[in-house]
């Protein structure tokens, strides 16, 4: 999925907010370009949690 439309969207969203925690694996999303991935990443990181799918999170 697109990381500045549906990942940015569903974790940000009010459904969202009945969990506990959310987590976004960051190499399990992309988009078309490096930097767009990067920064919709960046404005994530402030209200969920970021990690990489291989570590121990």
């Amino acid at each position: 999925m697109m990381t500045q439309n549906c990942v940015t969207h569903t974790a940000l969203s009010r459904q969202a907010d009945t969990y506990e925690r959310v987590t976004v694996l960051t190499d399990a999303c992309t988009t078309v370009s490096e930097m767009l991935h990067a920064i919709a990443l960046h404005a994530l990181s402030t209200r969920v949690q970021l990690v990489d799918s291989a570590s121990n999170w």
